[in-house]
């Protein structure tokens, strides 16, 4: 069976896209909306 790609998210780039004052909050916004939906669990 092959298995799904999974991504390990820093907090960092969290953090960054909630923020919208942030310098980097572009970038961390367009890194999270290339992920396909289900490529990074939550526990």
């Amino acid at each position: 069976m092959r298995r799904s790609p999974e991504a390990v998210i820093d907090a960092n780039v969290l953090v960054y896209d909630t923020f919208s004052d942030s310098v980097y909050h572009e970038s961390a916004a367009a890194l999270l909306d290339r992920l396909e939906p289900g490529t990074c669990r939550s526990w």
